[in-house]
């Protein structure tokens, strides 16, 4: 299904951040559809802007709202705590950025940085 998307909003086969964006925050088939109906015919920059838009809805919608859960999460596996934090794809090497692991002071810092910091934002102050 990827491959259609790619196809029908005209993505470069080096747009490898993109398109790892596009798998992580349009799981579904029916948000795929969209994100094709949504860009069809539009260029990056617009596709990009529906991609921002969709991460944060994401994050209100299934982002933590309790220090407890996201905790709980962490201890249980570190990337997908993050990545459900932040609603972005991160590896290993991404989160070895990280200077902290404990998981309060990473929730109070993405708290006080705003819900919808990026990754490598708070990377910088936990």
């Amino acid at each position: 299904m990827l491959e259609r998307v790619k196809r029908a909003l005209c993505i470069d086969d080096e747009a490898i951040n993109l398109m790892k964006t596009i798998a992580f925050l349009c799981v579904t088939a029916q948000e795929q559809e969209q994100l094709i109906e949504e860009c069809q015919g539009k260029d990056c920059q617009y596709i990009n802007r529906y991609l921002i838009k969709l991460r944060k809805e994401k994050i209100l919608k299934l982002g933590y709202d309790d220090q407890l859960d996201f905790s709980e999460d962490f201890q249980r596996s570190k990337i997908s705590a993050m990545e459900r934090l932040c609603q972005e794809p991160l590896n290993e090497f991404k989160l070895a950025n990280l200077k902290s692991n404990d998981p309060v002071h990473i929730f109070n810092i993405h708290r006080q940085r705003g819900r919808f910091v990026r990754f490598n934002e708070l990377a910088l102050y936990a």
